[in-house]
Parts: C-alpha cells; structure tokens; sequence
C-alpha cells in the first residue's frame, strides 16, 4: 500500500563539457528529457534521451494509453542521486513523492525521473503492469521526441497489447460475453468468474465485462470484489451491475 513506483534514468548524453545536460518535459505527452550541451564534433544540443509513458493496467489483458504520470522530474545527481559520491535510495523516494512536474534550470550531470503513481496498492493475487519506452536521438534534438513516443505506442497497440480506451463492454457482468436467451448476466457468468479467478480459467474476453463492480485501477480489474459483487446481484437482491 502507498507505494511510489516510478522509473529514472542517468541518461549522460555527449556534451561538450563532461555529462553536463539540460533538460525538458512534455506533459500531456508524457515525456521527459535530456539534451547535450554545447559544440564538439557535432552540435550536442541535438542530441537527446527520453522516458516516454505508454501506459498501465492491473492483471491486464490491454493496456490504458490515458494514464498519466505522476510526475516528471529532472534534476542533479550531487544532489539527489549521488549526494554522498553514492546511490542514496531514500533522497530519489523522496523526490518521487514530490508533485507534480519540475524540471531544474542547471546544466549539469543530471538525470530524468518518471513517476507511474505515488499512492498505489497492489493486492497479493494482482500485478502492475507498467509500459515505457526510451528515445534517444542524434542529430535532431528534441523535434521527433513525440513522433517518435506516438510511432511506440502504435506498434505496442498492434502487437502486444489493445488499448483499453476502445470499449468492448455491452452488458457489465456478462463475463462469458454471451448475449441472447438465457440473459446477459446469469449464473454461467459466476461459473466463468470463478474458473477465471481461482481455477486458471480464461481471461473474459471482454475484461470490461467481468470488472463488475467498474473499479479501475489498484487492486486490478477483475478480483473477489468482482465476484462479491455478482453475487450479491444474482441471489441476494444486490445492485445490477453499473452500466457500461
């Protein structure tokens, strides 16, 4: 419970001064970066590294593209990664805590940090599924950084997982996504449920269809609630569940 969970890289992008880097955010695009800093053999302020957020789910069958980050920091590693010329755990928590976006004016050895969420529970039978990805670019500086986050999320939309934010729900509680007689939420629904929950069933089809009780978010998707929920429904006069 209350967990910060984040992501931070100390990118040292090529400069002309040592690891010296500036740094930026993009936040209704999700990004954090790092560039190079003055002239050497090419113009460093080209070149670039970034965590871009494609996004989460709980015990996730897709993948929800519209989360946002916490927040997005970069800032000086004398300062907060290494302030005694070691890795202090407890100084990065912290700044993980810290809400929401800031990014320093200093140029200087620094570093990019993410943070997916900072009050998260995660229930014992759950798991978080986090998805980023790592840009970096050499010659044209920060101009491609969303493009480039957008051509990411595009292949992991069409190759690993869906997104999430494209419905497929009907009728909340349908769990073995069977319309017709016999009614859209019925017992072979709790039978599905149970074999997904405890017996190593499959996956609803429509994961939308067995988060009965329409909470998103920690403590996943589809668990006992769930179940609780449409049992209370069927046979002890509880609410339908939520419309979709």
């Amino acid at each position: 419970t209350n967990l910060a969970i984040g992501e931070f890289v100390d990118w040292d992008i090529p400069s002309t001064s040592s690891a010296d880097n500036n740094a930026g955010a993009d936040i209704s695009n999700r990004l954090v970066w790092q560039t190079g800093f003055g002239f050497g053999c090419s113009d460093n302020t080209l070149r670039a590294g970034a965590i871009g957020l494609l996004g989460m789910g709980y015990n996730s069958s897709c993948i929800n593209t519209t989360v946002d980050p916490f927040n997005l920091i970069s800032d000086v590693n004398s300062v907060y990664l290494y302030p005694n010329n070691g890795f202090v755990g407890s100084e990065v928590y912290t700044l993980m805590q810290t809400s929401p976006y800031a990014i320093s004016g200093t140029t200087t050895d620094r570093f990019s940090l993410m943070t997916f969420d900072n009050n998260a529970t995660i229930g014992p039978t759950d798991t978080l599924f986090i998805y980023t990805v790592l840009i970096t670019a050499r010659t044209q500086g920060t101009v491609n950084l969303v493009s480039d986050l957008n051509r990411a999320d595009s292949w992991f939309v069409n190759n690993i997982l869906p997104d999430c934010t494209a419905s497929c729900c009907v009728d909340r509680g349908n769990v073995d996504n069977i319309v017709g007689p016999g009614g859209p939420v019925d017992v072979s629904d709790l039978t599905y449920l149970v074999n997904y929950l405890f017996k190593g069933g499959p996956i609803p089809a429509c994961e939308e269809h067995g988060n009965i009780d329409n909470v998103v978010g920690p403590g996943g998707s589809i668990d006992v609630s769930d179940l609780t929920y449409l049992v209370n429904y069927l046979f002890k006069g509880g609410p339908p569940p939520p419309a979709c």
